[in-house]
């Protein structure tokens, strides 16, 4: 169970992480 939660998190952590980088590296491009 807990690898299972490890494994999930890990997979949201890159997505956050991924959206986040992409909002930023848009973000100035627009301002």
């Amino acid at each position: 169970m807990r690898k299972s939660i490890n494994k999930n998190s890990r997979r949201n952590f890159i997505k956050n992480a991924s959206v986040a980088a992409v909002g930023f590296y848009i973000m100035p491009g627009d301002a």
